[in-house]
Order: C-alpha cells, then structure tokens, then sequence
C-alpha cells in the first residue's frame, strides 16, 4: 500500500511538473505573440502618424495659401463678386480636399480625393 502511494505521489509530481512546463510554454507563447502584435501595431500607429502629420502639414500649407489669395482679393476690391465667388469656391473645394485627406489619413485610408 506505501508503494502505491509513493508512486501515485511520484506520478501527481510528475503530472505537476508536466502542467507546469505546458502552462508556461503556453503562456511564453501568449506573450510573444501579445508582443508581436504590439510590436506591428505600434509600426502601424507610426506609419499613420506620419500619414496625419503629412496631412496636415498639407492642410495647412493649403489654408496658408487660400488665405493669401482671398486677402488679395479682398485688396483689390474692385475685382467683380463672380471673379471673389469664383475664388471662394475654390478656396472651399481645396480645402474641402485636404480635409478629406486629413480624415483619410487619420482613419488609414489610402483613398484620395
């Protein structure tokens, strides 16, 4: 009867150690491909940052220069309200572009306007 048990008791250990050993390959797998995922995302989080940056900076430059061109209209005063129309709609279909492009980047659509 001590033999049985002493081999019973051998073989639980040897099951424990067994289960031990599963559970942390098991685990040791979990996190590297916990760290791989984050490892793409934070690539994916990057290359999108620089599509928003570039974006924006582009918004920017856009606005900058749609500014310029309605102050200057707006200088010349006697230019007629189809030429100021016509140059406000403009304004507004560039920056409507960049916008769109803007969003685009943020939510990683590669599509262009």
């Amino acid at each position: 009867m001590k033999t049985y048990f002493e081999d019973a008791g051998k073989q639980l250990e040897q099951q424990q150690v067994t289960f031990k050993g599963i559970a942390a390959a098991q685990a040791k797998a979990w996190r590297e491909a916990a760290d791989k995922f984050r490892e793409a995302a934070g690539k994916v989080a990057t290359a999108r940052a620089a599509d928003v940056e570039a974006a924006l900076q582009q918004l920017k430059s856009d606005a900058s220069e749609a500014e310029a061109r309605l102050q200057k209209l707006k200088q010349a005063g006697s230019d007629s309200w189809s030429v100021m129309s016509a140059a406000l709609a403009e304004s507004r279909k560039a920056f409507d572009q960049a916008n769109q492009a803007a969003w685009n980047a943020l939510k990683g659509s590669d599509t262009k306007s």
